[in-house]
């Protein structure tokens, strides 16, 4: 095995799906390597600890169990993981507990592919957060009448407009009102980080989870929110974001 390869966990309660799955991985995904296969919840734990896999391929529904009690015993894991279901209405609770992706089945080439892709991008944001020394610093400060916050600008995930005062929705679930408006918000933010996607809405890209194919566009955020995108603004937001 390449060191640098991902060290992958299959975790499903059909043999047959999980030896499908690596199947997939070795033939369209080489840089992925599967290191152990799991039926069962309890299994699939005890195989994250002793493995520590960079990557999780998690079925939801498990003999009567839920993935997403392994979702929530790995939540402070150094681990990734990628739902693989036949339901697609798990697939809210999956964003909010961080999954990188979902994959319906019978799974399908391109999806499998653009999972791991994303799964790097992810990485690369990671790496972002660590080396970039502005990311370690950037506090933005938003004062009110009778105290001032100051918030991390990469726990920020979007900011909308509320009657005409910016209203900043962070990853810890809070919303804070600022007293500027977005323009004047944007203005002590990163613009590399942070972009403008309607007149009532900016997000941070590295909070992006995905593109959502419509007349314009819009983007489901990491908290399950839906940003519109507007014809005017379309164009940059493409670009901002490689689409």
């Amino acid at each position: 095995m390449e060191e640098n390869k991902i060290r992958a966990i299959l975790i499903d309660d059909e043999n047959l799906n999980n030896d499908f799955l690596a199947d997939l991985i070795r033939e369209y995904c080489p840089t992925v390597d599967v290191v152990h296969m799991a039926t069962t919840v309890d299994a699939g734990l005890a195989a994250i600890i002793k493995y520590e896999p960079d990557l999780v391929f998690l079925d939801i529904e498990i003999n009567g169990d839920s993935g997403f009690d392994i979702l929530s015993a790995i939540k402070n894991r150094d681990v990734y993981v990628i739902i693989v279901s036949a339901y697609e209405k798990y697939a809210l609770m999956a964003i909010r507990h961080n999954a990188v992706d979902y994959i319906l089945k019978p799974i399908r080439i391109t999806d499998l592919v653009g999972s791991i892709d994303r799964y790097y991008a992810m990485q690369e944001r990671k790496t972002l957060r660590v080396s970039e020394p502005s990311t370690q610093v950037r506090m933005l400060k938003v004062s009110n009448r009778d105290h001032v916050i100051f918030i991390n600008c990469f726990d920020i995930i979007y900011i909308e407009v509320v009657n005409v005062i910016a209203v900043i929705h962070t990853r810890d679930k809070q919303k804070i009102l600022s007293s500027k408006g977005l323009r004047e918000t944007l203005e002590d933010l990163p613009q590399d980080v942070f972009v403008r996607t309607h007149n009532s809405y900016a997000v941070n890209k590295l909070e992006v989870y995905k593109y959502l194919k419509s007349k314009n566009g819009s983007l489901l955020m990491s908290d399950g929110t839906q940003i519109p995108i507007s014809e005017t603004r379309r164009k940059f937001v493409f670009e901002a974001l490689n689409l």
